[in-house]
C-alpha cells in the first residue's frame, strides 16, 4: 500500500519539474570581466562594484525550454519601492536571453541609493510552467559615482547681490595741442591763400573793366571756404549741401568771367 501512495507523488513532482521553466546557462560580465559563468541560476547573490558611468553590464541566460516565455524581465531595484525593469533580447534560435546595459542608461535616482537589485523574472500568464523570480545580482555604487548623481539646487527668485557696473573709461586722444598747432597752421596757410588770391584778381581792378567779375570771383571763393569750415564746426551734411548748390552756379559764371578778362589783359 505504501509504495502505491508513493508513486503518484513521484509522478506529479516529475510532471510539476518538467513544465518548470529552468536554466541551463547563466553568465554575468562587467565590461570584458566574467563575474560568473555556469549552467545554473547563482545560488547566493553576486556582488557587483560599481565605480564609473560608463561600466557596463551584460546578462545572458540560456533556457532549457524551446517555449518562449510570456514575460522575460531584469528589474534593478533599491526593496523601497523604486524599480527600473528593462527586457532582454530574446534569440528564438538559441532559446537565451540577452542584455547589456550601462550604468548611465540607469535613473540617477536609483544609483544615488547606492545599493542596487537585480533580479530575473521569467514569467508566462498560464498555469502549466512555474515562474521564476530570484535576485541574481547587487550592484555597490562608489561615493564617486553617487556624487555624480547629485541634484543642483534650483535657482530661486530672491535676494540677489548688488550689481556694481564699471562704465568705459574714455579713449585716450593725443595732446590738445596737436590739433591747435594743425589749424593754426591751416588758418594761416588759409591767409596766404587769401592774399595770393587778392594779389592775382585783384590787381589792376580800379582800371580794367572786368574789376567787377574778379571781385565777385574772389567773394565766391571765400564763401565756399566758409561753408566749408561751418561744415569742420558742426554744420550739418544737408545744410553744407544746400549752401554749396546756392554757391556753384555764381562761382561758375564769375570764375570763367574773371578768367576770361585776365586773359585778355595778359594777352594784350
Amino acid at each position: 500500500m505504501k509504495l502505491s501512495v508513493y508513486i503518484p507523488v513521484s509522478w506529479i513532482l516529475l510532471a510539476a519539474s518538467t513544465f518548470a521553466y529552468s536554466v541551463e546557462h547563466f553568465g554575468l560580465s562587467l565590461n570584458s570581466q566574467k563575474l560568473y559563468n555556469a549552467k545554473s541560476l547563482p545560488s547566493e547573490v553576486i556582488r557587483v562594484g560599481i565605480e564609473k558611468p560608463k561600466d557596463a553590464l551584460t546578462f545572458t541566460i540560456k533556457l532549457a525550454s524551446s517555449e518562449r516565455p510570456h514575460q522575460s524581465i531584469l528589474l534593478f531595484s533599491d526593496e523601497k519601492g523604486l524599480d527600473y525593469a528593462v527586457f532582454p533580447d530574446y534569440n528564438a534560435q538559441k532559446h537565451s536571453l540577452a542584455i547589456q546595459i550601462a550604468v548611465s542608461s540607469l535613473p540617477t535616482a536609483l544609483v544615488r541609493q547606492g545599493k542596487i537589485t537585480a533580479s530575473l523574472v521569467i514569467a508566462s500568464g498560464d498555469d502549466v510552467n512555474e515562474n521564476i523570480h530570484t535576485k541574481v545580482a547587487e550592484l555597490t555604487c562608489s561615493d564617486e559615482l553617487r556624487e555624480t548623481t547629485k541634484e543642483k539646487q534650483a535657482e530661486r527668485f530672491g535676494v540677489l547681490p548688488e550689481i556694481h557696473h564699471i562704465f568705459k573709461q574714455d579713449e585716450s586722444t593725443v595732446n590738445a595741442i596737436v590739433p591747435l598747432a594743425f589749424s593754426a597752421v591751416a588758418g594761416v596757410l588759409t591767409l596766404v591763400l587769401f592774399v595770393v588770391w587778392s594779389s592775382i584778381f585783384g590787381e589792376n581792378n580800379s582800371n580794367s573793366s572786368g574789376g567787377t567779375y574778379k571781385t565777385g570771383f574772389l567773394v565766391a571763393l571765400v564763401a565756399v571756404e566758409h561753408t566749408f569750415l561751418r561744415y569742420y564746426l558742426g554744420a550739418s551734411i544737408f545744410t553744407t549741401i544746400s549752401h554749396v548748390l546756392l554757391l556753384v552756379a555764381p562761382s561758375v559764371f564769375l570764375g570763367s568771367k574773371a578768367l576770361n578778362v585776365m586773359a585778355k589783359s595778359r594777352a594784350a
